[in-house]
């Protein structure tokens, strides 16, 4: 039940990360056309003060080549497989505390086993279902027990591809990224305009600027001028070691004539090399311990239709509220709810 709870919970974290590529990108489009930029922005303005949509989405989660952990973690996976889908409606009502109610009944497969979990939000309150049993878990007190209560501040659960132009300051992010309008396809009977935004990672974590940031940071860490000799060699080390990193993401929007994002894809698709970051770790020397490449694979789908059409969110029948005492049982204080698996 605590490890389904809290897998849940992480599902829909990650689906928030994705989520603030809608807002709109009021710090600039990188190398977009501004017509284009105008464009999109409009319609994921338009898409970010929709009241309610009917989503369906499906998440994916692969690493593979852990092997080479096991000798520091015995009992590591080869591989590690998570697969999510669901579908259901959501209805923005400002006069709750969490403003998101929705129902997303999830159907879950950890490394081949499969589940059925119930995702909802009503009136500020979380409901997980679990064979056929549901808890409702009052979210803003989850949320100050976890120690995330300022979640909620202002502009603290918004965002956008702003945020990756403010590293412009410091960084030449506009190097390693780029941003094109696509020729219109055919979306459930819509014609829509993809805009892709792909992002070399390691290239940014490989530039030069960024080995330079990583050289002022060493006397910071030390508490002054001199730092400690432990932490300047693995900063020193440090880009070296991010040769060992094959990073890449791209994400997909795709605008339909009435000015809404309708669908959203998030591929992020990666490689490291575990012998080649441990070697720059010890200054180059020594012999390879056939760590191998961890390879890592997310890929996240989401569609949205009925946009700001009256739609209906339920209570699940028969959910239990916790206590805060079972509140705290998530976070492995005390037990989980007695009676359920």
């Amino acid at each position: 039940m605590k490890k389904l709870m809290i897998l849940s919970v992480l599902v829909m974290a990650m689906m928030a990360m994705f989520i603030p590529a809608t807002s709109a990108q009021e710090g600039g489009c990188f190398n977009l056309p501004q017509a284009d930029c105008d464009y999109i922005n409009a319609a994921a303005a338009n898409t970010a003060a929709a009241t309610s949509f009917n989503q369906k989405f499906s998440l994916g989660f692969d690493v593979s080549g852990l092997e080479g952990l096991a000798m520091f973690a015995p009992g590591t996976p080869a591989s590690v497989s998570l697969q999510v889908a669901g579908e259901g409606p959501l209805v923005v009502d400002t006069a709750d505390e969490f403003p998101v109610n929705m129902n997303l009944p999830m159907s879950v497969t950890v490394d081949g086993t499969p589940a059925e979990v119930g995702f909802s939000v009503v009136d500020s309150v979380l409901y997980l279902t679990f064979d056929g049993q549901s808890v409702g878990i009052p979210i803003i007190e989850f949320l100050n027990q976890a120690g995330f209560g300022d979640m909620l501040g202002d502009g603290a659960m918004t965002g956008g591809m702003d945020s990756l132009g403010s590293l412009g300051a410091m960084f030449p992010v506009d190097s390693f990224i780029n941003y094109t309008r696509e020729a219109d396809v055919d979306w459930n009977g819509m014609s829509v305009s993809p805009f892709v935004l792909t992002f070399d990672l390691s290239g940014l974590l490989q530039s030069p600027e960024m080995g330079s940031m990583l050289g002022m940071i060493g006397p910071m860490l030390g508490g002054g001028a001199e730092a400690d000799p432990t932490t300047t060699m693995l900063l020193q080390a440090l880009p070296q070691m991010m040769g060992g990193l094959d990073l890449k993401l791209d994400v997909t929007q795709y605008v339909g004539t009435d000015n809404y994002i309708h669908k959203l894809t998030f591929n992020f698709n990666g490689t490291v090399d575990l012998d080649a970051i441990l070697g720059a770790a010890m200054g180059g020397g020594g012999q390879s311990m056939g760590l191998g490449v961890i390879t890592i694979a997310i890929a996240f789908d989401v569609e949205l239709t009925q946009i700001n059409e009256a739609l209906t969110v339920t209570t699940p029948e028969g959910a239990v509220m916790l206590t805060p005492e079972q509140l705290q049982g998530i976070f492995g204080q005390m037990p989980a709810l007695p009676g359920m698996p």
